[in-house]
């Protein structure tokens, strides 16, 4: 988050997560369940990317991803890993 601005990471209460994970990055989602069974979907298809992309800046707006919730996010991210490390 600190070296590239156009990387976000928005933590997600636990009563609005999901079953799955989604994950993009440039030309491939990564669609992962997160109960059993395992299971992990990677979609290279652009028309889907660019709908999961969309679906995802659409919860990031709802939930705050730049500016002083950047920072929050750092900062409690920051102190998650403090914690891990004492």
């Amino acid at each position: 988050m600190e070296t590239y601005e156009n990387y976000h990471f928005i933590p997600m209460p636990r009563k609005t997560r999901r079953d799955y994970s989604l994950f993009i990055s440039s030309g491939y989602a990564l669609l992962i369940r997160n109960q059993a069974p395992d299971l992990m979907l990677e979609i290279k298809r652009p028309e889907m990317v660019s709908a999961f992309r969309e679906y995802l800046m659409r919860m990031a707006e709802h939930m705050g991803y730049d500016g002083i919730q950047r920072t929050k996010t750092r900062m409690q991210i920051n102190a998650l890993i403090h914690e891990l490390q004492e």
